[in-house]
């Protein structure tokens, strides 16, 4: 069952986005490079953080991504970021897939 959010990149987008979610109840999980990354979040974030290079598909499979209904994609990197959401479709067949160029 395809029940969680997963987001890629927790600068300013990714850590709204991932409180948006939390707050409306949604499993969320968020992965960044850097853990001070996590820093953005509120304290109210009720989802799960990974550290790590979501370019690694094993990281991606360690956070889910098989059972994840939406991903949003909002590294720094429009290369990471267009590679990430072509593995999310092609390899995964996630159903909605969001991007940040």
């Amino acid at each position: 069952m395809r029940n969680k959010v997963l987001i890629i990149g927790c600068g300013r987008l990714g850590a709204n986005i991932a409180a948006l979610a939390s707050e409306k109840g949604q499993n969320v999980l968020v992965i960044d490079r850097s853990s001070s990354a996590f820093d953005r979040l509120p304290e109210s974030f009720s989802g799960y953080k990974l550290v790590g290079d979501a370019t690694d598909l094993s990281l991606l499979e360690e956070a889910y991504i098989k059972t994840a209904k939406e991903v949003v994609i909002a590294t720094g990197d429009d290369n990471v970021n267009l590679f990430l959401a072509h593995v999310a479709c092609a390899i995964y067949e996630v159903p909605s897939i969001y991007v940040r160029l």
